[in-house]
């Protein structure tokens, strides 16, 4: 991985030498918070911004937490995969570069509030779980009903072995045996 998305005239450069913008365009470029995973960038064009994540080998942990990079890929065919029957609620998929491990998508329009800082707030309402639920209900009926297509693209668990089980469970299993 030779491109370092949270270095704003590295990705500039990046983003104009492959024409993903003008040469003249100077968007405001941002470092998001919160990740462990991934670099995760927003840029602000004028008519658009873009969120770009590009995965890490290792994650930004204390320990020796590694995944394949490649993983953003699998990321990326999901968001393509997911708009196809939810388009209205996900991201729109912009591009991803296999060389530099990057997925780009729209970013969710402002003014807005992330849901997980609102709950972690304490700022729990009906109406927002509603359609949560309402959403992931239709999420799990929709895959339900195209899974024949989606278990072969979905079939290897490696990453999500290497990122959920392994660092929460058997990780804690190892550190905490009883």
């Amino acid at each position: 991985m030779n491109l370092d998305t949270e270095n704003p005239d590295e990705l500039l450069e990046y983003l104009k030498k492959t024409e993903r913008i003008s040469s003249d365009e100077q968007p405001k470029i941002s470092v998001l918070q919160g990740g462990v995973s991934n670099k995760t960038v927003l840029l602000e064009r004028l008519a658009e911004a873009w969120v770009i994540k590009q995965a890490l080998p290792k994650l930004r942990v204390q320990v020796d937490w590694f995944s394949d990079p490649s993983r953003i890929h699998r990321e990326a065919l999901g968001l393509r995969c997911l708009s196809q029957f939810m388009s209205q609620h996900v991201p729109q998929f912009i591009f991803e570069d296999i060389d530099n491990h990057l997925l780009v998508m729209s970013a969710v329009p402002e003014p807005h509030q992330n849901w997980k800082n609102v709950l972690l707030n304490g700022d729990i309402l009906q109406h927002h779980v509603k359609a949560f639920g309402e959403l992931l209900g239709q999420l799990h009926r929709q895959g339900y009903e195209r899974s024949a297509d989606f278990a072969n693209l979905f079939a290897d668990t490696t990453f999500f072995e290497s990122l959920r089980l392994e660092p929460y469970y058997l990780y804690t299993a190892s550190q905490v045996p009883n």
